[in-house]
Order: C-alpha cells, then sequence, then structure tokens
C-alpha cells in the first residue's frame, strides 16, 4: 500500500519543516559557537596580557635582585673597611691615651720641679737681699 497524495504532501511538509527547525538550531548553535569563540578569544587575549605583565615584573624583580646583591655585597665590603678603620681609630685613641698619661705625669713632675726651682730662687734671692743688708749694716 502507497501513501497517497496527501500522506506525502504531509511527509514532506514535515520534513521540510523539520529541516527548517533543524537549519534554525544550527544557525543559533553557529551563533552560540562564534560567541563563545569571542569569549574564548577575549579571555586568551586578558591571559596573555597578564602573563606578559607576569613575566615584566618577573624580569624586573630579577634586575633589581641582581642590584640588591650587587649592592650588599658593597656595604659588607665598606662593612668591613669601616671595621678595619675603627679597630686602627681605637689602638689610635688607646696610644692616645697613653701618651696624653705619660704628658700628665711629665707635666706633673715638671710642676714639682718648678716649684722646687721657685723655693730655691726665692732661698738664693732671700739670701742675697740678707747678704747686701748685712754688707749695708756694716
Amino acid at each position: 500500500m502507497y501513501p497517497t497524495g496527501m500522506d506525502v504532501e504531509r511527509t514532506m511538509e514535515f520534513i521540510l519543516k523539520s529541516q527548517a527547525r533543524a537549519e534554525t538550531r544550527m544557525e543559533k548553535l553557529g551563533t552560540r559557537i562564534q560567541n563563545a569563540e569571542i569569549r574564548a578569544n577575549a579571555r586568551m587575549d586578558r591571559i596573555d596580557r597578564r602573563l606578559d605583565a607576569t613575566s615584566k615584573l618577573i624580569q624586573h624583580g630579577m634586575r633589581m635582585l641582581v642590584k640588591v646583591e650587587t649592592k650588599l655585597d658593597e656595604l659588607s665590603e665598606a662593612q668591613k673597611r669601616t671595621t678595619v678603620a675603627v679597630a686602627e681609630l681605637a689602638r689610635s685613641q688607646a696610644e692616645l691615651a697613653r701618651s696624653q698619661a705619660e704628658l700628665a705625669r711629665s707635666h706633673a713632675q715638671l710642676a714639682q720641679a718648678q716649684k722646687a726651682t721657685e723655693k730655691s730662687l726665692k732661698a738664693f734671692i732671700d739670701s742675697l737681699r740678707h747678704g747686701r743688708n748685712a754688707k749695708n749694716n756694716r
């Protein structure tokens, strides 16, 4: 039994409508896929920019680390030189203190000798005065 003309028409109409719906769904799906690709590309672009920025930050940070390390080495050397200079200064200061103590002792001895000289000079002057007075009294 063959389908009648109406059944064939209905079947063809059904097939055409089904095909039209399928094409519409395919167009919508294609649009959604294109939109998804656009969003994915935008995300990838953002990720690429972030990776580039991160890479630049890392490179800059590495350069800074090298500079800091160089400065630390320089500071370490300067600290060593300062330590040597401070030790030399301490030795010089100790020597100066010894010299000042010796000078103070010499000064005390000189003051003592000066007092003795003054005493002797005064006695001499007194003896000369008494000696003249004795000659003048005769």
